[in-house]
């Protein structure tokens, strides 16, 4: 079916509709075809790639250490007591998963919810609350939950479980 092209010549043929490339023919078709098929080889490596990129970016954001600021409780009208204070939203997964970690460590808290409370809201405001949960562990504003900065945390501001606090000898 091919046409005989001699082997030092590269020709495109109007009459027989084939291409010949490098002392060697292929129909056009042909060709679409490989093209076709390395585009789609590139947009699959390409996109392949970029689910990776957006994953590490997910997981980064997701596995976030919490960010650490000290603020002052009175000046933002936030009463000494209690040490432990966490600022939620009823619909915020990590929010339940910082709940259970605190029930697990036997850990005392107060919980505002922002979405079900006038007065956490009043407190959100107050503190420029963005991002949920935001913890006030005695003079320190902690955005975010990462078990491990957080257990180091209480035990620097001496927030203890409620079995295990401390008992002063005399």
């Amino acid at each position: 079916m091919g046409v005989e092209i001699p082997r030092d010549q590269n020709v495109t043929s109007a009459q027989t509709g084939q291409f010949v490339c490098a002392n060697s023919y292929l129909p056009r078709y042909e060709l679409m075809q490989q093209l076709k098929y390395a585009l789609l080889l590139v947009f699959f490596i390409a996109l392949g790639l970029a689910s990776g990129q957006a994953f590490r970016i997910g997981m980064d954001w997701w596995n976030a250490r919490a960010q650490i600021s000290t603020i002052d409780r009175a000046a933002l009208q936030i009463p000494a007591e209690p040490a432990l204070i966490m600022i939620s939203l009823s619909t915020c997964p990590v929010c339940v998963r910082s709940k259970q970690w605190l029930a697990t460590q036997d850990i005392p808290f107060t919980e505002f919810v922002v979405d079900q409370s006038d007065d956490a809201k009043a407190m959100a405001d107050r503190l420029n609350v963005e991002s949920v949960p935001t913890f006030i562990v005695r003079e320190k504003q902690v955005i975010g939950f990462d078990p491990d900065s957080f257990a180091r945390l209480l035990e620097e501001q001496k927030v203890y479980p409620m079995q295990a606090a401390p008992v002063a000898l005399r």
